[in-house]
């Protein structure tokens, strides 16, 4: 059950990017909630959710948003596999830690984005370098943000699977 009220709430948030925050634009950069959202599904979830919905998810976005046909699968996969290496032990999830997470693999999409644009052959100024920085700023305030109701509703999944195991105990 809790498998399927976290794909609601990745579907939800995909309509939210797509539809709300693609329309807000804060010095031309856009909140990335779904890269967010990844990274917090690794330190919250089992890995092998998480990279199945970092997968669905990084397709979907390659059919709306790709330049490049994969770009968006491998970018949120390769976010999944980074953050759950540093989500070991969940007792020590911390949201200094969850944000800095957030600024690495916002920094790997950006980079990311700049050999696209390399190959695009679009030309690479310090523009580049503040639009990073401003990049990764608005996802760590992001993160920062959704870190509370995030956390709660990671919580009550996680108590919902323990009752789950609980009462199917043979």
């Amino acid at each position: 059950m809790s498998f399927i009220y976290s794909f609601i709430l990745l579907i939800i948030a995909f309509f939210i990017q797509v539809s709300v925050l693609g329309n807000i634009r804060l010095f031309g950069i856009v909140p990335d909630i779904m890269l967010v959202l990844v990274i917090y599904f690794s330190f919250f979830r089992n890995i092998k959710d998480t990279i199945f919905y970092a997968l669905f998810f990084g397709f979907l976005f390659d059919l709306f948003f790709g330049s490049f046909f994969g770009f968006y699968t491998v970018l949120f996969f390769i976010a999944s596999w980074v953050s759950s290496a540093f989500s070991k032990d969940m007792k020590s999830v911390s949201l200094p830690r969850i944000l800095a997470v957030i600024g690495l693999l916002t920094f790997i999409q950006s980079v990311f984005i700049g050999v696209s644009m390399y190959f695009s052959e679009i030309s690479l100024t310090s523009i580049v370098l503040l639009y990073l920085f401003l990049q990764i700023g608005v996802n760590i305030g992001l993160g920062a943000l959704i870190f509370s109701p995030i956390r709660r509703f990671f919580e009550i999944l996680n108590k919902q699977d323990s009752f789950s195991k609980q009462k199917f105990k043979i």
